[in-house]
């Protein structure tokens, strides 16, 4: 729901649009949105009728600068220019919860209603983050450029988002603005450019037709024919300046700073070794292990870690070096921030840990500052030469993978 405070009759409100770190399913479009179409429509009639009620002068209602613009005329929208008219079928109750938002926020004639159109956003937090999930599809190589790639998109830092929006609260009039940085681009440009940023191998290219048969006719429109947005008129009348002018430096930053620091994995070592020993480990190593753990059958150096998949919901079971010290479990990860148990630790930290027939609770915390070199030398002196043997293992993996390991400690239930 949205996020409101008053003051002094004086209501501003900024409401969310629902951004999970899932990277969607194309061919999904409309059931995805639906629980956001629902807040779109219901939610902001429900905002107004509130704000009515208590007295409020000001409303701010969050919308989209994507995908909605008319498909013709030039590449660059502002806020004068019509939404597109016809839409995709997939799309199209999408678009009728935005028509809904914007007309009825700015038409309200009791309070001055300020809708924002915030362009993609990217950084800590997003889809487009080293952990997100969209920067883990374009590192799989599995977001290609369909067709000719023309499509073209804004951009917006997640840190520019907070800086508009407040300047919206403070400084704007009743009316719409597009809140992007200054440099839309087609996806063609951006999309290899974001997958440097990643380390990542460049994008593969599908035709139109395989981009319509896998994705549906929304995501060939979305790739070849939309338009990007002007931030002109919240320069001029919100006075807001973008910190990140441009994706360019901003994909740099926001994925190579704060999160490398704190152990992302900046890129995967690449090359026939690591290769061969990422496929070893997937194919001919893992599967035995786990077969082992879920029978209790695993030599003590090993535990099976039990996760909430943060997609799915469902449990997600992987093998670990055990790290039970006392009432600690104690865990390096290898590829750090990039595992898919880390990031589900993330979103739930709820975790259960099975040594040799018992299952264990607890609750997982993150420790960036933690030395892992040294964390795997206190895990072996304290559970003896079979885990002293599979740190070596670690540290060799780690080495020939390049990867920037991270320790996390489950604290286990009383």
């Amino acid at each position: 729901m949205p996020c409101c405070g008053g003051f002094d009759r004086r209501w501003s409100c900024t409401r969310r649009r629902r951004s999970p770190p899932s990277a969607g399913t194309p061919r999904k479009f409309e059931q995805e949105f639906a629980l956001t179409n629902r807040l779109r429509s219901e939610g902001t009639d429900s905002l107004l009728a509130a704000a009515r009620e208590v007295g409020a002068q000001r409303l701010v209602a969050q919308s989209y600068a994507g995908w909605p613009y008319a498909r013709e005329g030039g590449l660059v929208k502002s806020e004068d220019d019509p939404l597109d008219p016809n839409p995709p079928a997939a799309m199209r109750s999408t678009f009728a919860a935005i028509r809904h938002l914007e007309a009825a926020v700015t038409g309200a004639t009791d309070l001055e209603g300020i809708v924002v159109r915030y362009g993609a956003f990217y950084g800590p937090g997003t889809s487009l983050a080293q952990d997100g999930a969209h920067a883990e599809l374009i590192r799989r190589r599995r977001f290609p450029i369909v067709g000719d790639g023309q499509g073209v998109c804004s951009f917006v830092h997640i840190d520019d988002v907070a800086t508009a929006t407040l300047a919206a609260i403070e400084r704007g009039r009743r009316g719409i603005y597009n809140i992007v940085d200054d440099d839309p681009a087609p996806i063609a440009e951006w999309l290899p450019a974001l997958a440097t940023a990643l380390g990542a191998k460049p994008p593969r290219h599908a035709p139109v037709w395989l981009g319509r048969l896998i994705g549906g006719e929304q995501t060939v429109v979305v790739m070849t024919q939309i338009r990007g947005a002007s931030n002109a008129k919240a320069k001029r009348k919100l006075g807001w300046r973008p910190r990140y002018p441009s994706w360019r430096e901003g994909f740099r930053e926001a994925l190579g700073d704060r999160e490398a620091r704190n152990g992302v994995e900046s890129r995967r070592g690449s090359g026939f070794m690591p290769r061969l020993v990422r496929w070893l480990n997937a194919k001919l190593l893992n599967p035995p292990t786990l077969v082992a753990l879920r029978l209790g059958v695993a030599p003590q150096a090993f535990a099976l870690l039990e996760t909430v998949g943060r997609r799915s919901g469902k449990r997600r079971l992987t093998p670990v070096g055990n790290g039970l010290i006392g009432s600690t479990f104690w865990l390096v990860a290898q590829r750090g921030l990039q595992a898919a148990y880390v990031r589900n630790l993330r979103a739930n930290p709820r975790a259960r840990v099975k040594v040799g027939r018992r299952w264990y609770s607890g609750t997982a915390h993150l420790e960036p500052d933690d030395d892992w070199s040294r964390r795997l030398d206190l895990i072996g002196e304290a559970l003896g030469p079979a885990r002293r043997l599979d740190a070596r293992l670690l540290r060799w993996f780690i080495r020939v993978l390049q990867t920037r390991p991270v320790t996390l400690r489950i604290d286990l239930d009383r």
